[in-house]
């Protein structure tokens, strides 16, 4: 009996291991995003393999997670203009103290003060610009 439960412990134990290789294995990418029909159109454009994106309302939602992570984002893709006057870019700077790459996105057309061109992608429904935000998460994740 006592072998049989220390064979059912191992084989668990084993079972849980590989649970976290292959999570751990899987690229994560956290996008800020308060406009639903946005999402619907990221989830549908934007597909990686071995890539997860994990969708935050607001910059209250992922902040805690941020905070408190217990796995670190490969890469952080955030709306400008989000709910409650919330503005993108106080997500950069948290970014870039922590070292995780971060891309501005953005349907205004005018030029946002203090963030570098390169950190920045205008919004649109064309497929160039689902195409330039997989190639730029690409970039990050390999």
């Amino acid at each position: 009996m006592e072998i049989v439960i220390f064979l059912f412990v191992i084989t668990l134990a084993y079972e849980v291991m590989d649970w976290f290789k292959k999570k751990l294995k899987t690229k994560l990418v956290y996008v800020v995003e308060d406009n639903e029909s946005d999402i619907q159109l990221l989830k549908l454009n934007l597909e990686i393999p071995d890539c997860a994106f994990k969708y935050y309302r607001s910059l209250k939602d992922i902040r805690s997670d941020l905070l408190f992570m217990w796995r670190r984002p490969d890469a952080v893709i955030v709306d400008y203009h989000l709910n409650d006057k919330e503005k993108g870019t106080e997500l950069l700077e948290l970014c870039r103290i922590n070292r995780i790459p971060s891309l501005l996105v953005t349907g205004d057309e005018r030029e946002i003060l203090g963030v570098s061109p390169k950190l920045v992608l205008r919004k649109s429904p064309d497929k160039e610009y689902f195409k330039a935000l997989e190639n730029w998460t690409l970039h990050c994740i390999r």
